[in-house]
């Protein structure tokens, strides 16, 4: 296995009630060779009954004036659905796929959001936390779309989400937190830190310009509690014990993108057509971990077996693959978003009639389990 990774970060662990800092290891890493795969050219064809069990078909029904938009984020609970679209509207609906309200509103007001960024969902508390990129605040709604309360962000906190009923996640970037390191931390409802984990920075930083902006991606950390952090080519894991082990390594080699070209806009232009892995994204579901990244000017989306070690490509530039749906006959199935024990999907316009859908029914989610 490649070290490049140790060699670039520290990783730590830490008690969300006493903020205690201890380095932590984990051999059930899994490694992911993207070198093998990048430069073999060997594919395999990938069917859903190889991810999944079973499919449903869940249609988001509005009201004729209020249609979804292209869809940017799904959370799924046990009574709801929610997505937020390219217009910054969060709905709710019945896991039926009834619409149910909007949750808060888009404005400048004091109960409204500028830009919803991310969001997550505690049904316990029957809250909806938004996070408001701009005013550096989580919003909390009510279930029924009305305003709770705004929840202070720390100071430098550049991206927020939620990892219990108790505890947010905050990402301060190095150049906030003003000592060279990027941090994980960890604040309640008052905004007070409560336990940090410092991530030791890539060397030089005094001497770059930051001119692109890359912030962590929190996205499976409240249903699958893993999480991936900017310029890294790993998944952490994080435990009930807010103890943090690397769960994924990819490894790279020669495709690695340099961080001085990662940081510079000019730089980064310029080097489009090189053959490094660009704006690596990843989730894991189960024993499959989900890729998106691109590779000279072609964006790629790639499943890999962490069982066989196979690799799947469902997407190329502009060759789509999807995965072949053999499960029912049906539309070839694209998987946009994964939880710990789900995929889902947007059924492709031209299959709705294949299902007896109108054009009314559209968004029609695919429903993996």
């Amino acid at each position: 296995m490649l070290k490049f990774i140790s060699l670039l970060m520290a990783l730590f662990c830490f008690s969300c009630s006493s903020g205690k800092l201890e380095k932590t290891e984990d051999d059930a890493c899994v490694t992911v060779d993207l070198v093998g795969y990048l430069e073999s050219g060997k594919d395999n064809e990938l069917s859903l009954s190889t991810l999944i069990d079973s499919l449903e078909y869940v249609p988001l029904q509005t009201p004729d004036d209020l249609p979804v938009d292209i869809l940017l984020m799904v959370r799924m609970t046990n009574d709801n659905i929610y997505v937020l679209d390219r217009q910054q509207r969060l709905f709710r609906f019945d896991r039926q796929g009834h619409f149910q309200n909007l949750i808060g509103a888009r404005g400048e007001g004091p109960t409204e959001y500028i830009s919803a960024v991310d969001f997550e969902v505690d049904e316990t508390k029957e809250a909806v936390y938004i996070f408001d990129i701009y005013r550096k605040k989580v919003k909390a709604y009510r279930m029924s779309g009305a305003f709770w309360k705004d929840i202070p962000v720390p100071e430098g906190v550049e991206s927020i989400a939620l990892v219990d009923d108790s505890c947010f996640i905050g990402y301060r970037p190095w150049y906030r937190a003003g000592d060279e390191t990027d941090q994980c931390m960890f604040f309640g409802e008052s905004a007070g830190e409560v336990g940090t984990i410092s991530f030791g920075w890539k060397g030089r930083a005094r001497e770059m310009k930051v001119d692109l902006f890359r912030m962590p991606d929190f996205s499976q950390l409240s249903s699958a509690s893993r999480f991936r952090m900017p310029f890294e080519s790993a998944i952490y894991a994080l435990s009930q014990d807010y103890e943090v082990s690397k769960d994924v390594e990819f490894e790279l080699g020669n495709h690695l993108l340099p961080i001085e070209v990662s940081m510079n806009n000019e730089l980064y232009n310029k080097h489009l057509d090189a053959p490094y892995v660009f704006e690596l994204k990843a989730n894991r579901f189960e024993d499959f971990v989900y890729m998106s990244f691109f590779y000279q000017k072609k964006n790629r989306r790639v499943v890999y077996d962490i069982s066989t070690g196979k690799f799947y490509t469902v997407f190329v530039g502009r060759e789509p693959k999807g995965i072949d749906n053999d499960l029912d006959g049906g539309s070839t199935f694209w998987p946009l978003w994964f939880t710990k024990d789900k995929l889902i999907g947007v059924l492709p316009d031209d299959a709705l009639e294949m299902k007896e859908l109108m054009e009314y029914d559209n968004p029609v989610l695919q429903i993996g389990y």
